[in-house]
């Protein structure tokens, strides 16, 4: 099985071949952040909401 996961930083490839092997060496793209970030930042207002009720 191909590795999909780069070894330095853990980060995941997004763009694979059918069989497994990577396609481009990008592991970020436009779509990545938007998505990502805004579940994060919810997560983020969660625990400082937490801390500030007690």
């Amino acid at each position: 099985m191909p590795i999909t996961k780069a070894i330095t930083y853990g980060e995941w490839f997004g763009y694979l071949h059918r069989d497994g092997r990577i396609s481009v060496p990008l592991k970020g793209n436009y779509w990545k952040g938007p998505f990502h970030l805004p579940g994060m930042q919810l997560v983020c207002w969660k625990i400082i909401a937490e801390i500030l009720q007690s």
